[in-house]
C-alpha cells in the first residue's frame, strides 16, 4: 500500500494531505460491503443439481435399491460433477464410488467437468475478504494529515495477523491433502464407511454397501479393479484439483477487493478539492493492490505454505513453521512496498505506477510459468483419456 497523498500535484513534497483534518466518506467501502453481504446471503445458482442424497428415497428399500443401480447412469448423463471435499472424504463409500463411476464414464468424454472444492474455502474466502475489509477500515475514518501513518501501521500490522492465520490454515489443509494420498494409495474397499452400517442398520435400514458393490462389479467387473481405479485415476485426478485449482486467481482477487474500495473512496475525496494527480494516484495504487499485488502475495503465501507443509510433532514447531512461512512470504510485498517508496521520494508525477509496474511484470512471469504447466497438463490428460479440469494452478 502506498501514500500518495503526501505528493503534491507538481510533484513536491507537502506537509500533509490536500484534504487535511477532513474525514473521508467510505461511501464505495461501505457500499461494496453491504451489497456483498446482501449477494452473499440471498443470491442462489440457477443451474440443475442432482443430489444424491435428497434424491434417493430412504423409505422405500426396493426404489432405493432401484435408485441406486440408477446412480451410475445419472453420472454419465451429467455434464459436470462437483466434490465438496473434506478430510472424511475418502473414508466414504459413497464418495469413492460416485467419483470413481463419473470418471469412467467420462473418459472418452471432452466436454465433461469436473469441481474439486475444498469445504474449507467458504470460511478461508469470508475470513479473507473479512479480514482486508477490516484491514482498510481505517484509511477511511481516520483524518488525512500526518497521522496519516497510524492507519497504515494498523494495515500492516492487522495484514501480518492474518497472513499468519492464513499461513496456518494454508499448511493444515496441504497436511490434509498427503494424508488422503496415503489413504487411497491403501484404499480398501472394506474398511470404507457407509451410513447404514456406521447406525448399524438400525429399523431394518437398507445396507447400502451391498447394493453399491453390486453397481461396482457391474461397472468395474470386480471390487479389485474398482480399488485399483480409486488407487490410480482418482488419486491422480483429486489430488491434481486440490493441489492446483483451489486457490483460484478469481478468489484471490475477490477477497483483496475492499483495497479497491478504500483507494475509491480517498480518490474521490481528493477529486472532490480538484487534487486530481493525487486521486488518480490513489485509483492506480487500488487496482494495483487488488488486482496485482494482494493476489500475488496470496498466491506467494500458499505456495510457501504448500512447500513447507510437513506436519511437525509439536504444536510450538507448527507455530514456528507458521511464522517461518510468513517471515518468507514478506520480501515480496516489501520489495514492492520499498519500491514505491523509493519512486515516491524521487517525486515522479505517479508514484504508483513503479508498484504497478513491478506487481504486473512479476505477475506476468507466473502467468507463462503456469501456462506451460497447463499445456503440459493438458497433453497429458489427453494421452491418459481423463476428462477435461478447470481451474488454476496456485
Amino acid at each position: 500500500m502506498i501514500a500518495p497523498s503526501f505528493l503534491e500535484e507538481d510533484g513536491t513534497r507537502s506537509k500533509g494531505s490536500c484534504c487535511q483534518d477532513e474525514f473521508p466518506f467510505a461511501m464505495s467501502l461501505g457500499t461494496g460491503f453491504l451489497v456483498t453481504a446482501l449477494v452473499f446471503v440471498f443470491w442462489r445458482p440457477q443451474q440443475h443439481v442432482f443430489l444424491d442424497r435428497i434424491c434417493i428415497t430412504e423409505s422405500d428399500p426396493q426404489l432405493k435399491a432401484e435408485q441406486i443401480l440408477s446412480l451410475a447412469g445419472m453420472l454419465k448423463r451429467s455434464r459436470e460433477m462437483l466434490v465438496l471435499w473434506d478430510s472424511s472424504w475418502s473414508d466414504r463409500l459413497w464418495c469413492l464410488f460416485e467419483l470413481s463411476a463419473f470418471l469412467k464414464s467420462k473418459a472418452d468424454s471432452e466436454h465433461s467437468r469436473l469441481l474439486v472444492t475444498p469445504t474449507f474455502m467458504g470460511p478461508c474466502v469470508v475470513a479473507t475478504f473479512l479480514g482486508m475489509f477490516l484491514a482498510v477500515v481505517p484509511l477511511t475514518t481516520f483524518p488525512l494529515d500526518a497521522s496519516f501513518l497510524i492507519p497504515m501501521v494498523f494495515v500492516c500490522v492487522f495484514g501480518a495477523f492474518g497472513a499468519l492465520c492464513c499461513a496456518h490454515a494454508f499448511r493444515s489443509y496441504f497436511q490434509s491433502v498427503d494424508d488422503l494420498k496415503e489413504k487411497l494409495q491403501s484404499v480398501n474397499l472394506e474398511r470404507t464407511r457407509s451410513i447404514c452400517c456406521d447406525l448399524n442398520h438400525e429399523g431394518d435400514m437398507t445396507c447400502d454397501r451391498e447394493i453399491v458393490k453390486d453397481c461396482i462389479t457391474i461397472w468395474f467387473g470386480s471390487q479389485e479393479a474398482f480399488e485399483d481405479c480409486v488407487r490410480s485415476e482418482v488419486l491422480e485426478t483429486l489430488t491434481s484439483e486440490l493441489e492446483q485449482s483451489v486457490f483460484t486467481r478469481p478468489w484471490r482477487i475477490a477477497a483483496s477487493v475492499p483495497f479497491l474500495w478504500a483507494c475509491m473512496d480517498l480518490a474521490a475525496m481528493n477529486a472532490k478539492t480538484q487534487h486530481w494527480l493525487i486521486a488518480i494516484n490513489w485509483l492506480l495504487s487500488g487496482l494495483t493492490m487488488c488486482l496485482l499485488a494482494c493476489p500475488l502475495n496470496i498466491e506467494n503465501l500458499a505456495n510457501l505454505a504448500h512447500r513447507f507443509r510437513t506436519r511437525q510433532p509439536t504444536a510450538a514447531r507448527e507455530a514456528l513453521m507458521d511464522v517461518l512461512v510468513l517471515l518468507l512470504a514478506l520480501p515480496l510485498f516489501l520489495c514492492g512496498t520499498a519500491l514505491t517508496f523509493l519512486s515516491g521520494a524521487l517525486q515522479p508525477p505517479l508514484p504508483s505506477l513503479s508498484q504497478a509496474a513491478f506487481y504486473g511484470l512479476l505477475e506476468l512471469v507466473v502467468w507463462l510459468k503456469r501456462t506451460g504447466c497447463f499445456s503440459c497438463a493438458r497433453s497429458k490428460g489427453q494421452e491418459t483419456g481423463q476428462p477435461a479440469r478447470t481451474g488454476h494452478q496456485f
